[in-house]
């Protein structure tokens, strides 16, 4: 028997999940969540929690406990179609982004001079794609499919990844450059990964930048 085309798979088993609201309307709430999270660690190998899920749909982590909440409790709270579609957008962002890439920087048709290269190899593990790309010129995601190539690995949380992956390990790297004062700009960069990305984890760790010392006032 022939696969199925990703047009006749169910909206939750498609590599971009559909934005096609009658595929998702009228699926118990609870159900719909347990589904997106079944999506999201088949495409992005990775656990989605609630706290994530309230950052992606813009509240907190105990509105969406209530969205899992039996239908009938005190606690349960209904889920709009507003934050279902949210939902749905925020979790595909990345890969149209990726799959809206053009064509000449894609394929397979990118140059890697032997110095850039060598520049993947003695950076790429330590540094992450975000440094390697500035000093070849080549893009993060070529910098990342070269270093797969090459068979270079790297430790920081961003490497092989997307910005809705992050490694919870690097969350204490993450409060040391906050609370040391580090720009928001440096901290992404230092990750490898947007600025988004480090002001989402800023917000589930409850973490605030440290200010200066306020300035004297003028005479």
């Amino acid at each position: 028997m022939a696969d199925k085309s990703a047009n006749e798979l169910p909206w939750f088993e498609r590599r971009m999940l559909t934005t096609d609201f009658q595929e998702i309307s009228g699926i118990p709430q609870k159900h719909f969540l347990d589904l997106i999270k079944r999506w999201h660690r088949r495409t992005f190998k990775s656990s989605l929690t609630n706290d994530e899920i309230g950052l992606l749909t813009l509240v907190n982590r105990k509105a969406v406990e209530a969205w899992r909440a039996p239908v009938g409790s005190i606690s349960y709270r209904s889920m709009s179609d507003q934050a279902r579609l949210l939902l749905i957008y925020r979790l595909i962002e990345p890969l149209k982004a990726f799959d809206d890439q053009p064509p000449r920087i894609r394929g397979p048709q990118i140059e890697w001079s032997d110095s850039d290269d060598d520049a993947v190899v003695k950076y790429y593990s330590d540094f992450g794609a975000a440094y390697v790309s500035r000093l070849t010129g080549k893009a993060d995601y070529s910098v990342r499919r070269r270093a797969r190539v090459l068979g270079i690995t790297s430790s920081l949380p961003q490497a092989e990844s997307h910005g809705f992956r992050w490694n919870k390990e690097n969350d204490p790297e993450l409060i040391r450059l906050v609370n040391s004062g580090v720009k928001i700009a440096d901290i992404a960069k230092h990750f490898g990964t947007s600025n988004n990305t480090i002001v989402s984890h800023k917000l589930r760790l409850g973490l605030k930048s440290r200010r200066g010392r306020p300035k004297k006032p003028r005479d």
